[in-house]
């Protein structure tokens, strides 16, 4: 184990329309309000986050793919990551922990998206501080499994309230429920002395190859 997806240090151990325009609403119009701001960044780094921006944008609007491999949903994930490390600069830490098997794997087309974006936001976003915003895929048996934490909230309700009022949440699970039946499931849990995890498990399942298969960027 050990790879490097691009600023990820990779160790051992149906897009549809209305998503598309909420996070183009929602993305642009932070970023825009970020970058007029006066914590705005550098001009290399501005670049590089609008860049970001347009590629996220870009995935939302034309693969229309239910299903894509891991290795490409992380490569996503990273395009978020790189913008919100560069809005909370020192303050945020990311780290990504891979078994080197799975990347060639079947996941639900930015599955992580919206709970990653729920680590950010519930997170750092609200609270005082740094925070480390942490991501595992690893396998038990015939389960792909995923894990997506923070080290800086607390739930703010259980979590079967979360999931009922929580649109990324309900989605989420609505997805992997319309995929796989009773096969996969999301679950959400506090750590301790802060944090929060979510715990996504998927049947392990290989990836037929598309025509419209995104190229790889590992760097």
């Amino acid at each position: 184990r050990g790879m490097l997806v691009e600023n990820y240090h990779v160790h051992t151990t149906p897009c549809t329309p209305s998503r598309s325009t909420i996070f183009q609403g929602h993305h642009t119009q932070q970023t825009g309000l970020f970058l007029n701001s006066d914590n705005a960044p550098n001009p290399v780094a501005a670049e590089d986050m609008l860049l970001r921006l347009a590629e996220l944008l870009r995935t939302y609007l034309d693969d229309e793919r239910q299903e894509i491999s891991l290795r490409e949903e992380l490569e996503l994930v990273d395009l978020y990551l790189g913008i919100q490390r560069v809005r909370f600069k020192d303050r945020l830490t990311t780290r990504v922990d891979v078994d080197p098997e799975l990347p060639r794997y079947a996941v639900p087309n930015l599955i992580l998206q919206p709970i990653v974006e729920n680590a950010i936001q519930h997170g750092i976003g609200k609270q005082v501080g740094t925070d480390c915003v942490e991501i595992d895929c690893y396998r038990i048996a015939t389960s792909l499994c995923i894990d997506v934490r923070n080290r800086n909230s607390m739930l703010a309700a259980p979590p079967g309230e979360l999931f009922r009022r929580g649109i990324g949440l309900s989605n989420t699970r609505l997805r992997l429920k319309e995929l796989y039946a009773d096969g996969a499931r999301i679950e959400l849990g506090e750590l301790l002395p802060r944090g929060v995890i979510c715990h996504i498990r998927l049947p392990l399942k290989q990836l037929a190859a598309t025509p419209s298969q995104r190229p790889m960027k590992i760097a």
